[in-house]
C-alpha cells in the first residue's frame, strides 16, 4: 500500500434519504393529504374550505406531525473517537457497550494506539470475538504473544501480537469496511500526523500502536512510522461525519500529577516483587529498578504528560458533544490481564457522561435541533 493512500481524505457519508429529500417528500405527501381531505370533489370536508379557513393551516400542521411521527428516525447517530492508552484503552469496549445499550449507532469510527484495535474490531464486526479473546487474557499470555527483539531501538517486534489479532478479525482493506475507520500513527522523519483512510487496517493499526522504545517502528514507503499518540492521541477530527450526528470522544490519558509519583512508587515496587527480570537488574544495579526516577520511569512519565496534554488541546479543538474523560489511574498501560475491571470503568463511566448528556438542558436543544432538521 503507498503512503499516498494511506494519506485518504475525509469523504461525506451520504446517508440515504438527504435531509432536502426528506423535505420534498414530506412536502408532497403533506399536499396529498390536503388535497384528499380539502379539495377532491367527493372530500367530506371539501365544504369546510368556504367558512374556516384556519382549518387548512390546522390540519396542515397537524399532517406534517403525524407524517413526521411516522418517518422519524432517533437520531441517536454517533461519530466515535478513541483515544491511545496502552491498556487502559480496554476501557473503550465498555464505553461501545454503553453506547449500544443507550440506543446509539455508531456510523464511524477513529482511534489511535490501543484505541485502534478497539475501533478497528467494531468497524469490522469482530468486537464480541474480540471481548472473548480478551476476558481470556493473563500474564501468561501477555508474555506468549511478546516477541522480544535484541535491537537497541526497541524491545518488542511487535508481529506475534498482530498475527494472533489476525486470527480473530482476518485483515481487510480499511474501505471495504461497512463503517467508515481511521487511525492515526505519527512520521518520525518529519513529526506529522498519518491519517489511514485506506489500505490494509492490520498494517494501519500495527503503525498506530508503535510506541518509541517499545514496539519496532512501522517502514511504509520511505517513512517511519511510530505511535499516533504522539500527535493525536484523540482524533476527533479524524472521525468522519455526517452532518447530523454527535461527535464522541473516549479520553483514557487523563492523569491525576498530584499523586502519580505515590502510585508509580507503588506500582514498581509490585513489578520489582512480580519480575525476575527485574530483579535480577536490581541485582546487577542496586536500586536503578526500584529508582523514583530513571531512563524507563522518566520515558514513559514524559509520553504519558505529552499525550495528555495532546489530548486535552483536541478536545478544546473539536468540541464533542459527549466527552467520556477517564483518568484510569489505578491501571497501568500494561495491566492487558485486567481486561474485565477496566472495561466495567469505561462502561461506568459512558453510563454516566450518556446519562449527563441526555439530562442537560443544552444538549436537549441540540437534539432537538438535530431532529428538525430531518
Amino acid at each position: 500500500m503507498s503512503t499516498a493512500a494511506a494519506f485518504g481524505t475525509n469523504s461525506a457519508c451520504s446517508p440515504l434519504w438527504t435531509d432536502g429529500t426528506a423535505k420534498k417528500v414530506m412536502d408532497f405527501l403533506c399536499r396529498a393529504i390536503f388535497y384528499l381531505y380539502f379539495c377532491h370533489p367527493q372530500a367530506p370536508m371539501s365544504s369546510l374550505l368556504l367558512h374556516r379557513p384556519l382549518i387548512i393551516s390546522s390540519v396542515m400542521m397537524d399532517s406534517k406531525k403525524i407524517l413526521a411521527k411516522f418517518f422519524k428516525r432517533e437520531r441517536r447517530d454517533v461519530a466515535l473517537a478513541l483515544s491511545s492508552g496502552g491498556a487502559r484503552g480496554l476501557a473503550h469496549v465498555g464505553a461501545i457497550d454503553s453506547l449500544q445499550s443507550h440506543g446509539f449507532h455508531i456510523t464511524s469510527i477513529a482511534g489511535t494506539s490501543f484505541g485502534s484495535i478497539v475501533a478497528g474490531m467494531y468497524a469490522m464486526g469482530r468486537l464480541d470475538d474480540f471481548k472473548e479473546w480478551m476476558s481470556g487474557i493473563d500474564k501468561k499470555a501477555i508474555r506468549r504473544y511478546t516477541d522480544y527483539s535484541l535491537s537497541l531501538s526497541y524491545f518488542v517486534k511487535g508481529e506475534r501480537i498482530i498475527e494472533e489479532l489476525k486470527k480473530i478479525a482476518p485483515d481487510r482493506n480499511i474501505e471495504d469496511l461497512p463503517i467508515p475507520f481511521a487511525c492515526v500513527a505519527t512520521d518520525w522523519k518529519t513529526g506529522r500526523e498519518v491519517v489511514f483512510r485506506k489500505g490494509s487496517i492490520w498494517q494501519a493499526i500495527r503503525a498506530s500502536i508503535s510506541v518509541p522504545g517499545m514496539f519496532a517502528p512501522v517502514e511504509l514507503d520511505n517513512h517511519i512510522l511510530i505511535d499516533g499518540g504522539i500527535t493525536n492521541p484523540l482524533p476527533l477530527d479524524r472521525a468522519e461525519r455526517t452532518g447530523d450526528d454527535l461527535l464522541m470522544g473516549v479520553n483514557v490519558s487523563g492523569h491525576d500529577y498530584g499523586s502519580i509519583w505515590e502510585r508509580r512508587q507503588t506500582a514498581r515496587s509490585r513489578q520489582i516483587r512480580n519480575s525476575k527480570a527485574l530483579q535480577f537488574l536490581n541485582r546487577l544495579v542496586p536500586g536503578v529498578a526500584g529508582a523514583e526516577m530513571n531512563f524507563f520511569t522518566l520515558l514513559d512519565q514524559t509520553f504519558s504528560i505529552s499525550i495528555s496534554q495532546n489530548a486535552r488541546r483536541s478536545i478544546l479543538l473539536n468540541h464533542p458533544d459527549i466527552l467520556v474523560d477517564i483518568p484510569m489511574r489505578r491501571f497501568g498501560g500494561s495491566d492487558y490481564d485486567k481486561y474485565e475491571q477496566i472495561s466495567r470503568v469505561g462502561l461506568q463511566k459512558t453510563d454516566k457522561a450518556i446519562e449527563s448528556f441526555l439530562n442537560n438542558s443544552s444538549a436537549i436543544r441540540r437534539a432537538k435541533e438535530i431532529i428538525s432538521r430531518q
